[in-house]
């Protein structure tokens, strides 16, 4: 862990790969590209979210995602290390990771209906 409480995939040093907790990064991280990708061309806005998406490291998650969602020889591809050694990804993740949560937990709040719907058997 480091002093901000988050942990940073290079800690685990060179086993990182096999490491549990790297496999569901890889994951977690290329699907957040995935919902990038999707409100991007979707065309929704928002005040928070926005000035995340700007960031430079948006083009390093896409990347990120290409490099676990397709065939890799090595591990060490640029496209997994860009992201997983700059000392600001894991606070980028989960902020942009939480702003998105927030919105679509306030979009489907406000599109969404609040009842459950009725039951099969009713």
């Amino acid at each position: 862990m480091s002093k901000t409480g988050s942990i940073h995939l290079t800690s685990w040093g060179a086993n990182a790969v096999a490491h549990p907790m790297f496999i569901a990064a890889c994951f977690w991280y290329s699907a957040l590209y995935v919902v990038v990708e999707g409100r991007r061309d979707v065309g929704f806005s928002d005040a928070t979210i926005d000035p995340l998406l700007a960031d430079a490291l948006v083009k390093t998650l896409k990347r990120y995602r290409h490099g676990v969602c397709h065939f890799q020889r090595n591990y060490d591809d640029a496209r997994f290390m860009d992201l997983i050694i700059h000392p600001g990804s894991v606070q980028f993740v989960w902020g942009l990771h939480t702003a998105l949560f927030y919105w679509f937990r306030a979009w489907g709040q406000l599109h969404l209906p609040s009842d459950p719907p009725p039951s099969a058997g009713a």
